[in-house]
């Protein structure tokens, strides 16, 4: 049996059953229960090998297609480039449309990738031919975008330099949801695994660092990372080491037992609150410790980008650092809703507050051409129109701001799309039981004194979806209504199928958004991103500046 202070080894992931039968671990600075084994199954590595990079797709003979000049570029709201007339052309089928100029992505060693590779694990059914190559077009579009973004080193500019038994400390965002230990949505853990694989091929000794939840600063079973090491190793199909501390002991074992080519994750980096902490000599000496588990650092952790947290801001100052895979995907497409946008540019909003989205828009006034509003957020806009929204969710301070926003959007030709229709219900649905809720569809200004608006009506669904049909860009923030509970998701769901109907460049924002498209059952691939940062998305898209990519800029 192995004391006190050392490393467990998650071998390529754990049975379920195995995983419940075992104690979570104490997460004391160098303490803890012994070691966890568990076996993965061999189906992984086949299901699941490493992408290879793939030329680019022939477009046809170039001596058939007669030269075209550069269309016209939209940047900022009404900034134009000159161009020529276009000569032309016949007209393309639909399927013509989707498909031409595109090509796969490429592997480490080519464009910024998603996890897409991976979604064949989920047991999905394969999206609609018409959308067979969006993704992958998209992805294309995305690298071109970051290289004109930021100043960043990238991760193949360090594989490029051989990065073979090095230390790479990898931060990343495996912030997941658990129900008794048991993670219900993995896709953060799948985004991540591109620069992973990558650099473990390259021979890098890979550490693995996040957060999970919010532990106030003390070690807690319930935030323990361990849930999260075993999918990486049942994902990429090879073991991978759990260090029950951050900078103790069992992390320093862990690290030193690593071979090149090996992965190991420590443990939930809010254990310790140095990470969080204002205080910033607090905050550096954490990040002082964590710097000597590694040689380089890699920022792959997006959803965490706005956080001044140590591993996040602090750290990289203190080693040689790049971008991973991820970060490079999401600022190139995030690039492309602020300063490359195909328009018509639509933007749909929703969740409960609008007080957490009063940047964005008073952003968005500024670039959006229409902005659709549903979720508890739209109740406080259909009051500063006049209207009685009965028991609903409403923010009564923020009816001015409300209203200053309307009257902006008037003056400046910003189209703000509010439900015609909503479903209310006389009591909140228990969201575990599910079971079904009387409810009812009214008119969005005659909602009784007693209702409470849980999700846009038909009606509304049926105009957002016209209004999302031509729209060049996308951006999809907040759901419609309640999507955990069946009898108040049909909003959420035809808002994520307009997306997927889309001809334009649609992007899911993260956060209930990315969870909704899962948990209804959409194919990630038919959109053409799926954000892994809620917050940091908003913020970026505030013009804020993110304190973890101004670290990687430096």
């Amino acid at each position: 049996m192995r004391g006190p202070g050392t490393a467990s080894r998650v071998r390529a992931g754990a049975a379920p059953s195995a995983r419940r039968r075992q104690s979570p671990c104490t997460c004391r600075e160098g303490t803890g229960p012994g070691p966890r084994r568990a076996v993965a199954p061999d189906a992984y590595r086949s299901e699941n090998p490493r992408p290879r990079p793939e030329s680019p797709r022939p477009r046809g003979d170039p001596a058939s297609v007669p030269a075209r000049p550069r269309p016209e570029r939209r940047g900022t709201r009404g900034a134009t480039t000159r161009r020529t007339r276009q000569p032309a052309r016949p007209p393309r089928t639909p399927a013509a449309r989707k498909g031409a100029g595109r090509r796969p992505s490429g592997g480490p060693g080519g464009t910024a990738r998603a996890a897409a590779p991976y979604a064949a694990s989920r047991g999905r059914p394969r999206r609609p031919a018409r959308h067979r190559h969006r993704r992958r077009g998209a992805l294309r579009h995305r690298q071109s975008a970051k290289e004109s973004a930021s100043p960043m080193k990238t991760i193949d500019e360090l594989i490029s330099q051989g990065v073979s038994g090095k230390r790479v400390f990898v931060r990343a965002d495996l912030n997941v949801p658990l129900a008794d230990g048991v993670i219900t949505d993995d896709g953060r853990i799948r985004a991540v695994l591109p620069t992973l694989t990558a650099l473990a091929e390259a021979g890098a000794k890979v550490v693995v660092a996040s957060h999970l939840g919010r532990p106030k600063g003390a070690p807690d079973p319930a935030f323990s990372l361990l849930p999260a090491a075993e999918r990486i190793g049942e994902l990429l199909g090879r073991p991978v080491a759990f260090a029950q501390d951050t900078v103790g002991p069992a992390a320093h074992e862990a690290v030193d037992g690593l071979e090149p080519g090996q992965l190991a994750v420590i443990e939930n980096l809010r254990f310790n609150p140095g990470e969080t902490s204002k205080d910033e000599a607090e905050r550096g000496d954490f990040a002082e410790r964590l710097s000597h588990l590694a040689d380089v650092y890699v920022g792959d952790g997006f959803g965490a980008v706005h956080r001044k947290h140590a591993s996040v801001f602090d750290l990289p100052k203190l080693l040689p650092h790049y971008a991973g895979y991820l970060i490079t995907t999401e600022v190139g497409v995030l690039h492309k809703l602020t300063e490359d946008v195909r328009r018509p540019y639509a933007v749909v909003l929703g969740g409960a507050k609008v007080s957490d989205k009063l940047g964005v828009i008073d952003h968005l006034l500024e670039r959006a051409d229409r902005i659709l509003v549903g979720g508890g957020m739209v109740f406080t806009f259909l009051a500063a129109k006049g209207h009685e929204v009965g028991a609903s969710l409403l923010q009564e301070d923020q009816i001015p701001v409300v209203q200053e926003y309307l009257r902006r959007a008037a003056e400046k030709g910003v189209e703000f799309v509010l439900p015609t229709d909503v479903v209310v219900s006389r009591s909140f649905p228990d969201l575990k039981a599910k079971a079904p809720t009387a409810h009812e569809t009214v008119a969005a200004d005659a909602i009784p004194a007693d209702g409470i608006g849980l999700d846009i009506g038909a009606g509304s669904q049926a105009l957002y979806a016209a209004r999302l049909a031509d729209a060049g860009t996308v951006f999809w923030n907040g759901p419609m209504g309640v999507f955990e509970h069946p009898d108040f998701a049909a909003g959420t769901r035809a808002v994520a199928q307009a997306l997927v109907d889309s001809e334009g460049f649609t992007v899911v924002g993260g956060g209930d958004s990315a969870a909704a498209v899962r948990i209804l059952g959409f194919d990630e691939s038919a959109f053409s991103h799926i954000s892994t940062g809620g917050g940091a998305s908003l913020e970026y898209l505030e013009g804020a500046s993110l304190p973890g990519l101004a670290a990687l800029e430096d």
